[in-house]
């Protein structure tokens, strides 16, 4: 296919793993595992700066829940850095799929 660059080779997003349907490598797809662990590390992180909003207004009112509020925001900030470190996994697998590939 002349003229064509990696990103409009043909083959959509169902396609599996990180080619382009035919065998090709296209520039630049991440795999669903990284984007679902990406979702995960936001969602996390939404979450956790809530809870972190929750708990200082809970402190500066001196409201009874406060205790419990900052065991769920350590609880969130484990979570999320959990998630972070699945991101940073996935990612790499991801490169090294690819640079595999390369090789073939």
């Amino acid at each position: 296919m002349p003229g064509r660059t990696a990103r409009q080779l043909p083959g959509g997003p169902n396609t599996t793993g990180m080619t382009g349907g035919r065998g090709r490598i296209v520039a630049g797809r991440v795999s669903d595992r990284s984007r679902r662990a990406r979702v995960r590390c936001m969602l996390g992180f939404g979450v956790t700066v809530n809870m972190l909003m929750f708990t200082i207004v809970g402190s500066a009112e001196h409201a009874g829940y406060t205790p419990l509020a900052l065991a769920v925001t350590a609880v969130g900030i484990f979570a999320t850095t959990w998630f972070l470190l699945d991101v940073g996994i996935a990612y790499q697998a991801d490169a090294q799929r690819r640079r595999g590939m390369q090789r073939r």
